[in-house]
């Protein structure tokens, strides 16, 4: 959905919005990594975490091998992380002891796209004792992909970081994994692949990145998410590396069982890349010309291929399941944007309700509530507009292409061009039901030229009901304070069986006061869908107080759901809301039913978790 506001003189407050999928988004920027205090995108973050005081160089042996015990914890926290899918999440996920003064969880909230993101990050810098160099993981609190990027060689594959990091931003993927030291900064041989170094992530099991690759895949297992799980890692490869290739996609295997059949990803993928860039070779095993870049001893390939844990380092997998892709590129083709569009169209995002606004305001009416004497909503392009004192008040076109239509106030020539005069300009749309547990995300802009210049108040107002319009509660709200023009997103989510309704109202008072323009975008503007799933509930065996590993059984409400826990210590677990704990025989399916307290446990064997 696109809309937009006008209000009066000079200066343009401007502001657009579009309807896509839901979750709430923080308005703010928020709190700054501690080691990169000057990064305000996660571009500028990456950038900052690979520089040669935060990243070990080749030879500096500035990677330490985490213990077991190291591991279990950071996997503990990946899960956790991965859980999180709403305001207050990052807060939410508390640290081991053992990380205290080494890593610290970030509520990062990017400048340029206005959207919040969990950083994992070290706060040690290079020369540190307590440098630990295990990575950064960061995850998307409004993911509308399954995908995974990762990043195994940034020092070595130039440009990589910048290119993964874009592409998790931009396509809204889950999650994005940095490791933390060059791939050979530490002299001593794997233990897990001799021909590499232990500091070779790509190539060892004892390290952060594979230990969140193993996470990863146990959290999209037990949410019942793990057949549109895709992990991406982005490489680099030599100018003189397989000639007359200019990217090279495999599964982790070679041609024969790691060629890809009609249909599949990887082949999607490449045909868009084609398509986007028909002077690139992009290349696929079993394709013309032949490479041998073929990631077979990628110790992440093989698990995501369905190695066991325990025989990565020396297995190869006998097949492929379509959830690991390995992107070799030569350097002129790691360019960010030369890659969103094949992402997204490879990986959409489905909507059971798709709206563009491209053929007009698709039952969105100005409101008989209005005061406003100039400034209705009409459906067109947005031009760029600018205050004389420089402020951008509105944005060309839509958030995408910059030429799409919008849902915008329209224009005047009465104390300024183009505003809202006399009043509040108010839009509704038509309802629309929801029969599956959704989001919606709606983007706009607001461009404002000055600040409380009017007695009555310029404000802008986005609304959301779920009954039909009967009650609004607030998406986006901002005041009469100056503002440049740029898109944002904002979600929120909506249960099944909601009749759901927006409100756009936009004001500029009856006193002269600032131009306020307002808009939406995204080319599918409106759009419900994703069934959101819930996990019916967690357990975690440990010490009272000191809960370790979660282990959760993922399904739908109602369901009986069995787990597979072998342990030892004290039991919980988390029901909906209620927590439930009960003691189960040994080797012995048991229900669980709502219950007070922690209880001792010793079992081997499965329970069924659910609700009653």
């Amino acid at each position: 959905m696109k809309l937009g506001v006008i209000s009066k003189r000079g200066v343009t407050p401007l502001l657009a919005t579009a309807v896509g999928t839901l979750f709430l988004q923080p308005a703010d920027i928020g709190a700054t990594v501690a080691v990169c205090p000057g990064a305000t995108t996660l571009e500028e973050l990456t950038a900052c975490l690979v520089d040669s005081n935060h990243m070990p160089r080749s030879g500096s042996n500035g990677f330490s091998v985490p213990s077991p015990g190291e591991q279990l914890d950071w996997d503990e926290v990946v899960k956790e992380l991965l859980d999180g899918t709403q305001s207050g999440a990052c807060a939410s996920v508390a640290l081991p002891s053992g990380f205290s003064g080494l890593y610290e969880i970030t509520a990062f909230t990017d400048a340029s796209n206005g959207d919040t993101y969990c950083v994992l990050a070290e706060i040690a810098e290079n020369g540190d004792p307590d440098k630990k160099a295990w990575g950064t993981f960061v995850t998307s609190l409004e993911p509308r992909r399954e995908l995974a990027i990762q990043i195994s060689h940034p020092l070595n594959d130039l440009d990589t970081a910048l290119q993964g990091v874009s592409v998790f931003k931009t396509t809204r993927a889950r999650s994005f994994l940095l490791t933390g030291s060059h791939r050979n900064a530490n002299d001593a041989i794997s233990a897990c692949q001799s021909s590499y170094g232990e500091s070779d992530a790509a190539h060892n099991v004892e390290n952060m990145f594979h230990t969140t690759t193993e996470a990863m895949l146990e959290w999209y297992q037990t949410q019942q998410l793990h057949e549109e799980l895709v992990v991406i890692q982005f490489h680099g490869m030599g100018a003189s590396t397989c000639p007359g290739v200019d990217v090279y996609m495999t599964y982790g295997r070679s041609p024969g069982n790691g060629t890809p059949a009609a249909g599949e990803d990887i082949l999607t993928l490449q045909a868009e890349l084609e398509a986007q860039h028909p002077d690139w070779a992009v290349v696929v095993p079993g394709g013309t010309p032949s490479c041998t870049l073929n990631a077979t001893t990628n110790t992440q390939g093989r698990l995501l291929n369905g190695v066991a844990l325990q025989s990565v380092c020396g297995t190869a997998a006998s097949g492929y399941s379509g959830r690991f892709i390995h992107i070799e590129q030569k350097r002129d083709f790691r360019t960010p944007e030369d890659w969103f569009d094949s992402i997204e169209a490879t990986w959409p995002v489905g909507c059971s309700v798709d709206e563009h606004f491209e053929a007009g305001p698709a039952g969105w009416l100005n409101s008989i509530a209005s005061t406003c004497s100039a400034g209705a909503f009409v459906t067109a392009t947005p031009t760029e507009q600018s205050s004389a004192g420089g402020v951008l008040t509105q944005v060309a076109g839509d958030h995408t292409s910059g030429v799409g239509r919008a849902l915008f106030t329209a224009t005047n020539t009465s104390n300024g061009n183009e505003d809202v005069d006399g009043g509040v300009c108010i839009v509704e749309s038509p309802v629309y039901p929801v029969s599956v547990d959704s989001e919606v995300s709606i983007w706009y802009f607001h461009g404002q030229s000055e600040t409380a210049d009017d007695p009555s108040g310029d404000f802008f107002l986005l609304e959301i009901s779920t009954d039909s319009g009967t009650s609004y509660s607030s998406l986006k709200s901002i005041g009469d304070v100056a503002t440049n023009a740029v898109w944002r997103e904002t979600t929120t989510r909506v249960a099944a069986g909601s009749s759901v309704k927006f409100r756009l109202q936009v004001s500029d008072g009856t006193a002269d006061g600032s131009l306020v323009e307002g808009g939406g975008r995204r080319p599918a503007d409106l759009c419900f869908g994703g069934g959101a799933r819930a996990a019916v509930g967690t357990l975690r065996l440990g010490r009272p107080g000191v809960w370790a590993r979660p282990f959760r059984c993922a399904g739908a409400p109602r369901w009986s759901v069995p787990c597979s826990v072998t342990g030892r210590g004290r039991l919980r677990t988390s029901v909906t809301v209620s927590t439930s704990t009960r003691n189960i025989p040994p080797d012995s399916e048991s229900s669980w039913q709502n219950s007070a307290g922690d209880r001792p446990f010793a079992h081997r064997g499965r329970f069924h978790l659910g609700v009653r």
